[in-house]
């Protein structure tokens, strides 16, 4: 099932938000393709409220950094598009 519903914002060509500085209560659900699935609640740093599933920026980049891009302001972003193809 794809995966990663975070928040979208310009900069990243597509890419959703997932860095963990934009995360709080942070909760893991399981692993796939040895990243950790979780679920989490945006801290409002970029407006983003509520909650959301997918998997930590940072960590994605260190197995699969071909996904992840820079966004605005620094932060990590995912192309779960891109992603979810290879898992």
């Amino acid at each position: 099932a794809a995966v990663g519903n975070g928040g979208m914002f310009g900069g990243g060509g597509g890419a959703a938000a997932s860095d963990i500085r934009l995360k709080k209560n942070i909760k893991k659900i399981s692993t796939i393709g040895g990243l950790d699935l979780v679920s989490w609640d945006w801290n409002g740093l970029l407006g983003f409220v509520g909650g959301s599933i997918g998997f930590i920026a940072q960590q994605v980049q260190e197995l699969y950094p071909e996904y992840v891009v820079e966004m605005e302001g620094g932060y990590l972003g995912i192309n779960y598009d891109e992603l979810n193809r290879q898992l």
